[in-house]
């Protein structure tokens, strides 16, 4: 920690050259977890498999078919070629291994509906960051750090210090994030949720975070200029 206040701007992805178009539409895209212990994928495709098949006994199949869930790494070399196929999923679920990760803001500049686990379960996962090994704890000589926040942000022992920093986070921060408390509600809300006008909602907030970028940029580069004299 320096005290030193940073300014910060979100990435504005324009690079993507894609927008949400659910094509696949019984189709959620996973982005590449790290985890020593289960597969994502296949816990939640089992879950599908199962609600849809009690579903289909009390209801009647619908004709739709189950939701599949579909790991990035899992998808053909032609589909990961530029961003396109990403756009056409009807949702992405991410379980982030990191405070920040650049397919968090490449899927919503795409408006790709997200969803992300409950504030209450976030800091589980970003906490696995290597950003936060004690190693790098430390602070510039004469700092001191507590008076600005009341947590080290090293501290993964400590839950509350987890959950205040995590609070922190764009996942938390932006809004039209969908977040769910456990799988029955994930697929719940993947069969209910308004996606479009979810995507609509994002894509207006997009438009905002790309105006900031820009004001942004602009002012960082007329100071460069004003220094070279140019």
């Amino acid at each position: 920690a320096t005290g030193v206040v940073l300014p910060v701007v979100r990435p504005a992805c324009l690079y993507t050259e894609a927008s949400y178009w659910p094509v696949r539409r019984r189709e959620v895209l996973m982005l590449r977890t790290v985890s020593l212990f289960w597969d994502a994928e296949c816990i939640l495709n089992h879950y599908s498999k199962e609600t849809h098949e009690t579903r289909a006994g009390q209801q009647g199949d619908s004709g739709e078919g189950k939701l599949r869930f579909i790991e990035s790494t899992m998808l053909s070399g032609k589909e990961r070629v530029g961003y396109s196929a990403f756009a056409e999923f009807l949702a992405a679920v991410i379980y982030p291994y990191a405070f920040s990760q650049f397919w968090f803001y490449e899927l919503y500049a795409m408006a790709v509906p997200l969803y992300m686990p409950s504030r209450a379960t976030l800091p589980l996962f970003v906490n696995q960051d290597y950003s936060v090994c004690p190693d790098f704890d430390g602070h510039r000589p004469g700092h001191i750090p507590y008076l600005v926040h009341p947590f080290s942000p090293f501290d993964t022992d400590d839950w509350e210090a987890m959950t205040y920093w995590t609070g922190f986070t764009d996942y938390l921060l932006t809004p039209h994030i969908n977040y769910f408390e456990s799988l029955p509600q994930l697929l719940y809300l993947l069969e209910t949720e308004d996606h479009r006008e979810q995507s609509r909602a994002m894509q207006r907030a997009n438009v905002g975070f790309i105006g900031e970028a820009t004001t942004f940029w602009t002012s960082v580069l007329d100071r460069v200029a004003v220094a070279r004299g140019v």
